[in-house]
């Protein structure tokens, strides 16, 4: 057991005063807050190690030497690895059901595509959730571990898509995007968001993360050669 998992574990609160290290107990609140770490913490490490290495493949050894705690501690939180992939894919479909209500706002929908695209490119320069969330995704529809969360997950992308060929709709009614066939179009905004993610968790560093006007140049007239 490391430190970190000790001090989790026993509700310790260490602190140094005057040259002297003092251990006691936490307060309730402290050690709330510290569970919660300690619970984030595991749930990236899970996405990160399941989408690394699938759901079969990836085991709590794994999961907790990514986390930096000991596996005892992760059994405090999930009875097992099964408990813990469903728990880490409700979390994806709960994000994609944001994602999807997002594209549903009524903002212009110009604005609106540049705004979800610069949190999507901001997303996968700071940090690797939503390129292990896509990934994860690609394992689920792989594998076929489980029926029931493939269906789940599928019904999510078609119901974002549909958000997605409804915005490219009112942005053709306004005259922001081009003309074309908008369930093409949108399969084509969601398969380029897919493939961003999937590329930055395969090169990590080394992909380059295109301009959006780049990504969007397909869909928006080009009134604005300066857009970002």
């Amino acid at each position: 057991m490391n430190l970190y998992s000790f001090i989790i574990e026993n509700r310790l609160l260490i602190s140094w005063k005057k040259g002297m290290v003092i251990i006691m107990p936490r307060t309730k609140e402290q050690f709330e807050q510290m569970r919660n770490e300690a619970r984030n913490k595991i749930h990236s490490a899970a996405l990160h190690v399941f989408a690394e290495k699938g759901m079969a493949a990836a085991s709590m050894q794994d999961i907790a030497e990514r986390a930096g705690i000991s596996t005892g501690l992760i059994y405090r939180y999930y009875t097992s690895k099964k408990d813990m992939y469903c728990n880490i894919i409700d979390g994806v479909l709960g994000d994609l059901r944001g994602i999807t209500e997002a594209f549903k706002s009524d903002a212009p929908p110009k604005l609106l595509m540049e705004q979800i695209f610069g949190a999507l490119c901001s997303s996968l320069e700071n940090n690797m959730g939503f390129s292990n969330m896509l990934v994860l995704m690609t394992h689920s529809f792989l594998s076929a571990d489980d029926d029931r969360w493939m269906k789940s997950l599928l019904d999510e992308d078609l119901s974002m898509i549909s958000a997605i060929e409804k915005l490219i709709e009112r942005g053709q009614e306004t005259g922001d995007f081009k003309e074309g066939s908008p369930r093409e179009m949108a399969s084509l905004v969601f398969s380029a968001m897919q493939g961003l993610g999937i590329m930055k968790a395969v090169l990590k560093e080394s992909f380059a993360i295109p301009p959006i006007s780049m990504i969007l140049s397909f869909l928006m007239k080009s009134e604005n050669p300066h857009t970002k």
